[in-house]
């Protein structure tokens, strides 16, 4: 992938840079254990987090899971289906994660949540040679604005009652990245990683991009039915930890951050 903004490297491969200093438990069978044979991964394609594709790419969120799933004896294969299904799946079933998921208020009595993957952020989009930094407010007015359906971008939107005639709501991200290319909307609400790879997906250059208005700060996660016992989050927790200390965690990060 390449550089962020301002020339810095993107935020997720900055923040697998934080290495756990103190040495973690090992992640040892005990109780759980059972529980977590059992368990299902849901995932979306939401690249560049998780990849639904045949190309041998799997998106950083979801290889980190699997590598996860190994450790604690979980089988590691992920189960796809657009966002809306398996969000609402993980929340009305017993024994589901979920990866990923962004933890938002909206959400939080919604799930568990279970491994905090890595910091993004939610930021107002323009693109080319001449393109200005915008806050949302000036992005609206200048004219349409680009979101992804169900996403916690459109969420946030939503409950700012922002008029649905601006808005462009498109299936996927790299329908939105290519309507931005084209000029077809003003400016693009993203998540900035999202923003990065789906103009790179969608063969467009993501050097072109510039960032405006940061709405939100979130943390991307690992989330879980909501009864999910403690024991299993806890291995996958002290699993997760295990991975940031041994570096496969930063292995992984680094794969998408070339």
């Amino acid at each position: 992938m390449t550089a962020s903004l301002r020339g810095q490297p993107p935020r997720f491969v900055r923040a697998a840079g934080a290495v756990t200093i103190a040495a973690m438990l090992a992640v040892l069978p005990g109780d759980g254990a059972a529980d977590a044979s059992d368990l299902k991964i849901l995932s979306a394609h939401l690249p560049p987090y998780s990849m639904d594709t045949q190309d041998g790419k799997r998106g950083f969120v979801a290889e980190i899971a699997k590598e996860i799933a190994r450790r604690v004896g979980n089988p590691t294969e992920l189960h796809y289906a657009p966002f809306a299904r398996v969000y609402k799946a993980v929340r009305e079933r017993e024994k589901r994660l979920l990866a990923p998921i962004a933890r938002t208020p909206k959400r939080e009595d919604e799930l568990s949540w279970v491994v905090p993957v890595f910091p993004d952020r939610m930021v107002v989009v323009t693109y080319g040679e001449d393109a200005e930094p915008l806050t949302l407010a000036e992005a609206l007015d200048a004219g349409l604005v680009g979101v992804q359906r169900n996403s916690a971008m459109h969420q946030m939107l939503q409950a700012r009652g922002v008029d649905e005639s601006k808005l462009i709501v498109s299936a996927d991200q790299r329908e939105s990245a290519r309507l931005l290319s084209l000029g077809r909307i003003d400016a693009w609400l993203s998540m900035e990683s999202f923003a990065m790879y789906a103009m790179q997906e969608a063969g467009h250059d993501p050097e072109k991009l510039v960032y405006g208005e940061t709405l939100k700060e979130l943390t991307i996660y690992i989330g879980g039915s909501p009864g999910l016992s403690e024991a299993v989050k806890e291995r996958w927790r002290e699993a997760f930890r295990a991975m940031k200390n041994d570096g496969t965690y930063q292995r992984i990060m680094g794969h998408y951050g070339s």
